[in-house]
């Protein structure tokens, strides 16, 4: 997701306008160009932690579309910051880590008065100080970011105002939002779709722009992960995505991070550790019968089988047919409901197999995991 520094700045060259020997004391050349970077960097990873805060809330109450939204402000927001210190660190200057501050949460409405009053209130008036002032320094690459930077904020405050007006209006019980937002990678432009020509903040290409789920911390660092199959993978998101299903109460969630010392999260894990969400916690708790899963499932060789197990799907395939068994349809039909531990198993083996409809493999596994946590 992350571009090099000079792909991201419209291509313009650090060196074009900068002399080799200012390089050497970019401190004493730029001083209020690296404050404003230092600055909007800080505050980039604090929006950013709000912004994925915001998100859990509008979770919660359900109102998908608008987490959408807050995922992909803060998803625009990481982008910008990790450009703004790659900035500094290209001019030797150090990015200290952003200390954790609380964020005040409330309704999901709020939280989107609460974005639009405080962009509102001198956003213009800040971007056009800040760049008054680095103006006078001439660092042509930080001018031209800081710029864009602008421009996306204003695109957020208008984003924000229109889904906030829209839940204000006599119609407006579900929010009209977009269901899925579009992130340029180059310049953090958030869009309810990917624009036709080229990005309208930086000009980059559309092929820039990357779908922001809800999900992308996690699937971004699973798709990268060198440790996993690409079968792996999709397990590992399948299991998430399960887990994003359900609604958790952070105050249940007891997470102290020892799990990160663990040789299965070398594997399973997410990277480094950082700020997870609710649900990745979720995730980190349960990576230990994520693999025991995984391993029963692949011990499962239709070659080899017990009696029980070949016992097991002649009697499925005698109740419900030859072909591929609907277990969850087929046993809705007879009971009516499903029980708490019924649908519990049944996810499981979803979740496993990648299928609702279960093959002979998905069958053996399911008598075999049942019997190994009901002894």
């Amino acid at each position: 997701m992350k571009k090099t520094i000079l792909a991201v700045l419209l291509g313009v060259s650090v060196c074009s306008s900068v002399p080799v020997s200012a390089l050497d004391d970019p401190l004493s050349k730029y001083p209020g160009t690296i404050a404003v970077l230092r600055l909007l960097h800080e505050k980039g990873i604090q929006s950013s932690r709000t912004y994925l805060a915001f998100a859990r809330q509008a979770h919660s109450e359900k109102k998908f579309n608008i987490e959408s939204f807050f995922v992909a402000l803060a998803a625009s927001e990481i982008i910008r910051a990790e450009t703004l210190a790659g900035m500094l660190k290209e001019m030797g200057i150090d990015v200290p880590e952003v200390k954790e501050e609380d964020v005040r949460v409330s309704t999901t409405k709020s939280n989107l008065k609460l974005i639009t009053n405080i962009e509102s209130a001198d956003l213009d008036k800040r971007f056009s100080w800040m760049l008054d002032e680095i103006k006078k320094e001439g660092h042509a690459v930080a001018i031209a970011y800081i710029s864009h930077i602008w421009k996306v904020k204003v695109q957020h405050r208008d984003l924000a105002k229109e889904i906030l007006s829209s839940m204000e209006s006599f119609f407006g019980i579900g929010a009209k939002a977009p269901d899925e937002f579009f992130i340029c990678q180059r310049c953090g432009s958030t869009l309810g779709e990917i624009p036709d020509l080229t990005c309208p903040i930086c000009q980059g290409p559309t092929s820039d722009y990357e779908k922001a789920s809800a999900k992308w911390q996690f699937y971004s660092y699973v798709d990268n992960n060198g440790l996993l199959t690409d079968a792996e993978k999709a397990y590992a998101r399948r299991v998430f995505d399960q887990i994003y299903s359900q609604v958790y109460e952070e105050q249940n969630v007891r997470f102290d991070g020892s799990i990160l010392n663990s040789p299965l999260y070398q594997k399973w894990g997410l990277g480094y550790g950082r700020d997870f969400s609710l649900e990745e916690k979720v995730y980190l708790l349960q990576i230990e019968q994520t693999d025991r899963i995984w391993q029963e499932y692949g011990k499962v060789d239709l070659n080899r089988l017990e009696q029980a197990d070949t016992d097991f799907v002649k009697e499925m395939h005698d109740k419900y047919g030859a072909g591929p068994v609907d277990l969850r349809s087929q046993k809705l039909k007879e009971e009516g409901t499903l029980s708490e531990d019924s649908q519990a198993i049944l996810d499981i083996v979803e979740t496993v197999s990648g299928r609702s409809v279960f093959e002979d493999k998905d069958l053996v596994f399911l008598r075999r995991w049942v019997a190994a946590t009901t002894n």
